[in-house]
């Protein structure tokens, strides 16, 4: 029977050393989403878009819950590596079928950082912000997409976006 729901769920955030940074609320791991430039050919029917440099990337997590001391190592002037565990749940008409994991590696540089906002019977929670200098998505050992600004790597399926397909 083919899955026809996948779910991701159940995200940590980690540094790399697999020190456990917080309770993630949410994660937003950012759009990957390239410049376009518009091609106008002699003679042609119209124009259309084609893909350039790959724009800048920023994300957020915002923390329900963190560890003070790995929270200390979230310094606006220093490039961190972050791990984000989750799992992919795939549910078709008999139940939960599969369950894959994945894996996202950042190199993120924090811009924004909470003071705190707080309520009264409210639990706080503290939403930060990070540029992101490199991310790879690994699903169940698979490298599915791979984008490095500072190496200049761009891979989908281990593979460079850029060569011929």
């Amino acid at each position: 029977m083919a899955s026809f729901t996948r779910k991701l769920q159940n995200a940590d955030v980690y540094l790399e050393d697999k020190t456990l940074v917080g309770l993630a609320k949410d994660v937003d791991c950012g759009t990957i989403e390239y410049e376009q430039s518009s091609h106008k050919p002699l003679g042609g029917i119209g124009e259309f878009n084609l893909p350039g440099k790959l724009k800048a990337m920023e994300g957020s997590i915002n923390f329900e819950s963190f560890i003070s001391e790995a929270f200390e190592e979230l310094h606006p002037n220093k490039h961190i590596k972050l791990q984000i565990h989750a799992t992919i749940d795939h549910w078709d008409g008999g139940g939960m079928e599969l369950q894959q994991s994945i894996i996202t590696h950042l190199t993120v540089r924090f811009f924004k950082m909470p003071a705190g906002k707080f309520a009264q019977d409210e639990a706080t929670s503290f939403e930060t912000g990070f540029t992101i200098m490199a991310i790879k998505q690994v699903i169940d050992g698979q490298n599915m997409r791979e984008i490095d600004f500072i190496n200049n790597i761009d891979n989908f399926m281990d593979k460079p976006v850029n060569a011929p397909i």
